[in-house]
């Protein structure tokens, strides 16, 4: 039946913990009074400290494994991502290949098939004067486009961060009435950051 005592029992932790160590503090001048034992005095304080002291570690562990967590997450969004650029930038090296891509583990797997890729399409419109990049943003905040001339080795970027689409590349022929097919690709862009995949590589003749 003691049950039937415990309303007076906070539920709360932290409340909880206030009411032990009112008990502790004041069990010897009550138990004093009421003629208890002075080793019952004793072990009620020796039990009240166990409890706050359990209590109190408790609280430190939850607040580590919180700040764990957040810790987590900042190094997920900020340290990957900055592996996973340099990855990417190693893919796109001329003089990379897939024995490589194997040796550091950037190759995807089977177990990628199945997710949905956070990845952007593409869509050329040649003008006269210039390029217009049309582009999926899948709800992210830019997209980083890359260029070159088919035939080429390495990418040059074009604009890193553009939200506006079409993008307009207006840059001029490299030699003057010379038709040239230029190829772009491009990736997600989050604050100086690419994410996501490549996208598939598209390309059009441009004529000035």
């Amino acid at each position: 039946m003691l049950s039937a005592y415990y309303h007076f029992i906070p539920k709360a932790d932290a409340d909880l913990v206030l009411w032990v160590a009112n008990f502790r503090l004041k069990i010897a001048t009550v138990g004093a009074q009421i003629e208890l034992p002075a080793a019952t005095i004793t072990e009620a304080a020796d039990t009240a400290q166990i409890i706050e002291d359990g209590f109190e570690k408790s609280a430190v562990k939850k607040q580590e494994q919180q700040e764990a967590v957040a810790y987590k997450k900042v190094l997920r969004k900020r340290d990957v991502k900055k592996l996973v650029s340099l990855a990417i930038a190693i893919k796109r090296h001329p003089l990379y290949t897939e024995n490589m891509g194997r040796e550091l583990g950037i190759i995807g797997t089977q177990s990628n098939a199945g997710r949905s890729p956070l990845r952007p399409t593409l869509k050329l419109k040649t003008e006269v004067g210039y390029v217009a990049i049309s582009f999926n943003k899948q709800r992210q905040k830019g997209i980083t486009i890359y260029s070159r001339l088919k035939g080429s080795h390495g990418w040059d970027t074009l604009i890193s961060g553009t939200s506006v689409s079409p993008f307009k590349d207006e840059r001029p022929l490299q030699q003057e009435g010379v038709a040239e097919t230029r190829e772009y690709l491009a990736r997600y862009w989050d604050n100086a950051t690419e994410i996501g995949q490549e996208s598939d590589i598209v390309f059009t003749l441009f004529g000035g």
